[in-house]
């Protein structure tokens, strides 16, 4: 939402944030510091992303996404979630050697969700949004396609929901619990 509608968003992430803390088990009276973590997160990859690399957020080019990538993704999601494991460790919600097990998981957590939901929700849906002026940036946004080379057929489109259906049924049956990175896959 930052990237469509800007920085204005950072105070309605950081309510909910504030919000939800407790539903995480977290401590009521220290939600309002839980919650700078999520919207630090959103904000520097705004700020990052579009303001400084001056990325287009629908990925035109292999440049764009290199630079969502890292600037959108990689850094935000690297020092809010540092900042939130010490902050969780100096109010001691965890103990010392919890601390790197809880960054792998929230990092990979966060990564997950970025390239299976933010970057894909990106590029199909600003052109949807941007024809209905919906979003800040005006911009000529060439039709996306969903299957490249004319592959529209109902058999192409069955193939893919069936291929989603069942790796979903998959990671649900199958407990990973000592691959992090695929835990963190699992918390989206």
């Amino acid at each position: 939402m930052a990237y469509w509608w800007g920085p204005r968003v950072l105070l309605g992430i950081y309510l909910n944030a504030v919000v939800c803390a407790p539903l995480w088990c977290l401590p009521q009276q220290w939600s309002f510091l839980y919650a700078l973590s999520e919207t630090l997160e959103v904000g520097l990859s705004w700020l990052l992303f579009v303001h400084f690399a001056r990325g287009k957020y629908w990925v035109p080019s292999l440049k764009h996404v290199g630079a969502f990538l890292l600037f959108g993704s990689l850094i935000p999601t690297f020092l809010a979630n540092t900042y939130l494991v010490v902050q969780l460790y100096f109010l001691q919600d965890i103990s010392q050697s919890a601390i790197w097990g809880n960054w792998q998981v929230l990092f990979s957590a966060d990564l997950a969700t970025q390239f299976v939901f933010t970057g894909p929700a990106l590029i199909i849906f600003t052109r949807f949004m941007m024809d209905r002026g919906w979003t800040q940036t005006k911009a000529k946004l060439p039709k996306f396609r969903l299957l490249p080379n004319g592959r529209n057929s109902l058999l192409d489109k069955t193939f893919l929901f069936v291929s989603f259906v069942i790796t979903l049924v998959a990671i649900s049956l199958f407990p990973l619990h000592d691959m992090h990175i695929v835990y963190g896959f699992l918390m989206i």
